[in-house]
């Protein structure tokens, strides 16, 4: 596609005249001579024969960049010429860099900095780097190609990198206006770059002596356009393009502005009748830099959009020698142009870092390749040479740099002083690491400062203040932090003030800084909030890079999905613990991730677990700091204070209202009558609220543990309690098995005392087991890392539901870490105390997820659905209830100040990809099970109250099944983890001396 058709189809009529203009000076039949014998040259490199080599000394200064040509390459005459050459250049290149301090070809011009995103809808075959909505942070530098006066007619550049850095990365682009370069190798490129350098009548006779050059001049040359922005460039050379279905390709690129309006600068007739005169024109008033200033006010007012298109050519046999020559151009209606990226630049850089700045086109993705040239004339040794000379040339250029004082522009900027006070927290030993490696730059709207690097500074606390004197970018929106090779340190937060302004912002981090972090201000935003470009795609590339950490697990069949992380050095930095928090997770006292000396109960740790002759050795075992220990170890055998264990213990998620009889229950409704007080029936009692209800036949069919010599068993039973006049909550009766038979037997305080008290410690020794399992690490620790990875993997930073959730979710994964080796592996201190195996234990959290629905997480609902919202003295849902009200009330509040309807919620494309993973691949990643939350929010309150449940289930929720353990289970005759023989199946057939064994 040549610059004519481009312009035609923008809407322009221009035409290049440039043969029309040589006939008329040379006649139509020396025309055809000249463009036939410039096309023998142009399409035969393939025939050339390669000239000797000259043997010229080097002077002694630049040997080093001449190496010893290898023994094969001297069997190729080709590829001699071809080296040789190179070195020739690069000496060239060098030592022009090294003079000047600027690079050989465009000059110092503009650069700034943004995003690249690719496109949604990729047409183009799939690869590995260009893959759809992929962000990358880019620099990019307009110039001019050989004038530093911008009102000249010449040739106008963009380079672009696909990476925020002075140095190398991971694909660079160099391009040109016109469609075809005035070279197809490396003599024509010589011929050309002479012609440029020698003046107007060289360049004129350079164009007269083949009709293409003087055309492809016409379609590359702008003279004074009206900005960098609004201009097509190509790169005119091809590469090797390598998809994932392994066809054979080759590609060329472009970078066109995203409005339709017309290419600026193109020459008119008469420009073209004397193109070779490129100066700026008699009455033309702007200054030379005039292209760098309107850049300037361009990115100031708004970002700047260009888009990233790639053509490509799908090698075959019938190919020519001159497919991949940069003298030809590809036709459009064979080779369309496919949407690669949109490209948007939001922020100016400084000139001196623009010039530190490389661009080189050896720095390329997989999927992409230089050609390997044969000679100097093939058409890919221009490819190859730009390569290895931008890498010499560069390296002259930065240490030619470091020697003179720093360059100033693109404009004549203020400067502002700055206090930068970083706060690390309880983290202060990192102070000093951090100063001996620490560089900074603050970003405003348009415009950011340069890397600065603090040597001094001044401690306070557990901050490092340090001063700075910068440009002045206006507002600081954004803060930049680099590690450069030091070890790792934690950042709290980062406070900026802007010293003449008086003005100061916090930057919350919570991050630890391994290489670069960028933070931004604390206010929350969402999508569909107006705010700066950079901004919006930061959040962006933030999500993109925070999904290459967060992985999901789904190793185990029935759980809900989890973080991809098996050990703490595995965990992303961001949610690493501290050395300190390291070290207390990995003690035997926080094993399970439970509350302090949980674990340190007398007797469970016991070489001989059989030596105890009667309670009050176990009485004597009881610490005297247990919270009401006279009444735990006087009341523990008593059927009121059993009855106040399920009505304010330790787990109060079991308990539910009795709505009609089971029907696996043995015992009919007028045989636990006579249980009742006189006068009083049970179904009349359940129909007044006054029958609950411990079910744990969830545990049926569950095989005991077996540990060494150690048998243990367990039950699955059912407790039936009724809440009597005073409010006591009594046991009427204890069903061990839930099928009724010979066997099932049901236990009542009728029974003699040890059976009745036998059959209260398998019920108690269930809820031991459903409490640990299943209230405390399924709904607790695994479904909060449900949440956090889903959270950590769709909502930035600054999303309103990231800020509310993270403080609850950003521990989570390292305590999961060390509860899952304890819960779910073997031999583990599990296993030496509790009924349940580890096959046992994993059938018990699978068969309680299957279960599990979201109105779980949602207290009002789930008092509701077990009949618990008016039961006397129920001291959890009082107190639950007036947090879950608080907590809730402000998410209220936060929700309503971003979404003011319901349908506001469809327009957040972070929040509907959030619930949408933690559906697809956190709670209903196995499609067996029905839908445990929705896959898309719709109402306000919904989501209102999901994240209300999470962080009441992070906080409230955890503490409450916590918070007594060690009071409660430290007798344990009161919750039995285990138990040694099997439940009984007749009566009086339990003594004291077997209860104790």
């Amino acid at each position: 596609m040549t610059t004519e058709v481009e312009a035609s189809r923008r809407g322009s009529s221009w035409k290049n005249e440039s043969w029309r203009i040589l006939q008329e000076y040379i006649g139509h039949e020396e025309f055809k001579k000249r463009r036939k014998d410039s096309v023998k040259k142009s399409d035969g490199f393939a025939e050339q024969e390669p000239r000797p080599v000259e043997k010229k000394k080097v002077k002694s200064s630049f040997k080093a960049l001449v190496p010893v040509q290898p023994r094969a390459l001297l069997k190729q005459p080709g590829k001699v010429a071809l080296q040789t050459k190179l070195q020739k250049l690069k000496l060239a290149a060098v030592a022009g860099t090294a003079t000047a301090a600027r690079r050989s070809f465009h000059g110092p011009g503009i650069g700034a900095t943004g995003f690249a995103v690719v496109v949604d809808n990729v047409k183009f075959p799939e690869n590995d780097f260009f893959r759809p909505r992929t962000v990358f942070p880019v620099r990019l530098r307009h110039s001019n190609c050989w004038s530093a006066d911008d009102a000249a007619a010449d040739v106008r550049g963009v380079a672009i990198k696909f990476g925020d850095t002075d140095g190398d990365s991971c694909f660079e682009l160099v391009m040109d206006t016109g469609t075809m370069a005035p070279f197809w190798d490396l003599p024509s490129y010589e011929e050309y770059v002479s012609a440029m350098k020698g003046g107007p009548e060289k360049l004129k006779e350079w164009c007269w002596k083949a009709p293409m050059n003087y055309y492809i001049l016409v379609d590359g040359l702008r003279r004074a356009p009206d900005s960098y922005f609004q201009l097509v460039y190509s790169s005119q050379t091809c590469f090797t393009f390598a998809a994932k279905d392994n066809v054979p390709r080759y590609v060329k690129f472009r970078m066109i502005p995203t409005n339709k309006d017309p290419e600026s600068g193109l020459l008119n007739l008469e420009e073209q009748r004397q193109a070779w005169n490129t100066a700026r024109l008699p009455d033309e008033e702007r200054p030379q830099n005039y292209l760098r200033l309107e850049y300037v006010e361009r990115l100031m007012k708004s970002s700047v959009m260009y888009r990233l298109q790639l053509q490509l050519h799908t090698k075959k046999a019938s190919d020519t020698a001159s497919t991949c020559s940069p003298y030809r151009c590809w036709a459009p209606a064979d080779h369309p142009w496919y949407d690669v990226a949109d490209v948007i630049i939001t922020t100016l850089l400084t000139d001196n870092v623009t010039a530190r700045t490389s661009f080189n086109i050896a720095n390329l993705p997989p999927c992409l390749g230089l050609i390997e040239p044969e000679s100097m004339y093939d058409y890919n040794s221009i490819n190859y040479v730009r390569a290895k000379v931008y890498s010499a040339a560069h390296g002259a250029r930065l240490a030619k740099l470091r020697g003179i004082p720093p360059l100033r522009g693109p404009i004549d900027y203020e400067t502002q002083p700055y206090s930068v006070e970083i706060r690390m927290g309880s983290k202060q030993g990192m102070l000093g690491l951090m100063k001996r490696n620490l560089k900074v730059v603050l970003t405003g709207p348009d415009r950011r400062t340069e890397p600065t690097r603090f040597s001094e500074g001044y401690k306070t606390g557990s901050s490092q203040v340090f001063s700075m004197t910068a440009i002045d970018v206006g507002e600081v929106i954004m803060v930049t932090i680099y590690n450069e090779g030091g070890p790792a340190w934690f950042v709290e937060s980062i406070v900026v003030e802007e010293v003449r302004r008086g003005r100061s912002t916090e930057f919350p981090a919570q991050r630890w800084v391994t290489d670069t972090v960028i933070v931004r201000r604390g206010k929350a935003s969402i999508m569909t909030t107006r705010e700066q470009d950079v901004l919006l795609r930061l959040r962006l590339y933030e999500m993109q890079e925070r999904r290459k950490q967060f992985h999901w697990r789904h190793s185990d069949s029935g759980f809900p999905g989890g973080l991809a992380a098996s050990t703490v050095e595995e965990l992303p930095p961001d949610v690493r613990p501290s050395e300190s928090m390291l070290q207390k997770l990995s003690g035997i006292t926080e094993k399970l991730a439970l509350p302090q000396n949980f674990l340190n109960i007398p007797c469970l740790f016991e070489k001989d677990k059989h030596n105890v002759g009667n309670f009050v050795e176990f009485k004597k075992m009881v610490p005297e700091n247990v919270y009401d220990r006279q009444r735990l170890i006087k009341h523990w055998k008593s059927d009121v204070d059993f009855g106040r264990q399920f009505l304010n213990g330790l787990n109060p998620l079991i308990l539910r209202r009795c709505r009609q009889l089971p029907e696996t229950f043995a015992k009919k409704s007028d045989e636990i009558d006579q249980l009742l007080p006189d006068g009083q029936a049970l179904l009349k009692e359940i129909e007044a609220r006054r029958v609950y209800m411990a079910d744990y036949s969830i545990l049926g069919g569950l095989r005991g543990n077996i540990s060494g010599r150690d048998v243990f068993h367990l039950a699955a039973p059912t407790g039936l309690f009724h809440l009597n006049e005073v409010g006591d909550m009594i046991p009427l009766a204890i069903q061990l098995y839930q099928k009724p038979g010979p066997h099932t037997t049901i236990w009542t305080p009728a029974d003699p005392q040890c059976d009745w008290m036998l059959a209260k410690m398998f019920l108690r020794n269930a809820d031991a087991q459903v409490h640990l399992f299943v209230s405390l690490f399924l709904k607790t620790n695994l479904l909060n890392e449900t949440f956090a990875v889903a959270t950590y993997r769709q909502l930035p930073s600054a999303h309103p539901v990231f800020k509310l959730l993270a403080p609850h979710l950003r521990d989570v994964f390292a305590a999961n870490i060390i509860a899952r080796r304890e819960v779910l592996e073997e031999w583990s201190v599990i296993d030496e105390v509790y009924s349940l195996g580890l096959m046992g234990r994993r059938t018990l959290i699978a068969r309680a997820f299957s279960k599990f629905t979201w109105r779980d997480l949602v207290l009002p609902a789930c008092l509701q659905d077990r009949g618990l919202e008016k039961l006397p003295e129920f001291v959890y849902r009082d107190d639950a209830m007036k947090l879950w009200r608080a907590n809730r009330a402000l998410v209220d509040c936060i929700v309503s100040l971003y979404y003011e309807f319901d349908e506001d919620l469809d327009k957040d494309l972070e929040l509907q990809a959030w619930i949408k993973d933690l559906h697809d691949n956190g709670l209903n990643w196995e499609k067996a099970y029905p839908e445990k939350v929705p896959s898309k929010l719709t109402s306000k309150t919904d989501l209102v109250d999901l994240v209300t449940g999470i962080m009441f289930n992070c906080s409230v929720q955890r503490r409450a099944l916590t918070a007594g353990m060690r009071d409660v289970a430290t007798f344990i005759p009161s919750v039995p983890f285990a138990m040694r023989a099997p439940p009984p199946t007749r009566a009086a057939s339990v003594k004291i001396s077997s209860l104790l064994s």
